[in-house]
């Protein structure tokens, strides 16, 4: 292979690793204040507490290019379709203590922005939910695991892109809604909650952001562009000057 080809060869798989690792991928940060919520058996700190006035923190990373995609003129969707997934992961935190929410469930991130309808909407949504039954036994184990995050109001204060910057307006109704449910049901139908938390809360922030690339992507972009140069400079001519005797 002639060095000119080289040199196009490396460029571009540079380029592809550096921008499939960054260039879809968002991050979004939701933050509210709980308006009811109990922690039942001590999930985010002591049990039997209620979580009215903390605050919940939401988190999720989805991978725009993943799932199933649709884009138009007012809304752009990514959802889970059975195979792949938009969602990378998602937790939720309360007082400082964070559990994270199972990606391989159903997931969504949807932006919408109709003028003509005077409605816009954004909405980030994560839910699993397993459940086994042992016939021998009679005894199950169910999951259930739902954070999910939505603010909606007039045309043109959500964006239809699910990659751009969101500001929450004030007067616009929001919601972030967390269920978190680890149980085990006995032989005889009784049902113990090894985990068990809920809140309902008000969104007052949401930040999105495109996720940054990974060291490792970063470190090799860095050695593929150092490598390009030693190419470029391995096919240059050699010039040979000459003095006359």
């Amino acid at each position: 292979m002639k060095k000119r080809n080289l040199v196009a060869v490396a460029a571009a798989m540079i380029w592809s690793a550096a921008t499939s690792a960054s260039a879809e991928v968002v991050d979004v940060t939701w933050t509210g204040t709980i308006l009811w919520g109990i922690d039942e058996t001590g999930v985010f700190g002591p049990a039997a507490t209620d979580l009215t006035g903390n605050a919940l923190i939401a988190r999720f990373a989805f991978d725009t290019s993943l799932g199933t995609t649709y884009t138009d003129s007012i809304q752009s969707v990514a959802y889970a379709n059975g195979v792949t997934s938009p969602l990378l992961s998602a937790s939720a935190t309360i007082n400082g203590i964070s559990i994270a929410i199972n990606p391989g469930g159903f997931a969504q991130i949807l932006g919408y922005n109709d003028s003509a309808g005077d409605f816009s909407e954004y909405y980030n949504y994560s839910g699993y939910s397993y459940y086994y039954y042992d016939q021998e036994t009679f005894e199950g184990l169910q999951l259930l695991q739902q954070l999910s995050g939505v603010a909606y109001g007039p045309a043109n204060h959500y964006p239809a892109s699910i990659t751009s910057p969101v500001t929450i307006t004030p007067g616009d109704t929001t919601q972030l809604y967390l269920y978190y449910d680890v149980s085990i049901t006995d032989s005889e139908g009784n049902t113990k909650y090894e985990s068990l938390a809920y809140a309902l809360a008000d969104a007052s922030r949401v930040t999105v952001t495109l996720a940054v690339p990974e060291p490792a992507t970063t470190a090799l972009f860095g050695i593929g562009v150092a490598g390009i140069g030693f190419l470029r400079r391995r096919q240059s001519p050699i010039r040979v000057e000459s003095t006359a005797a």
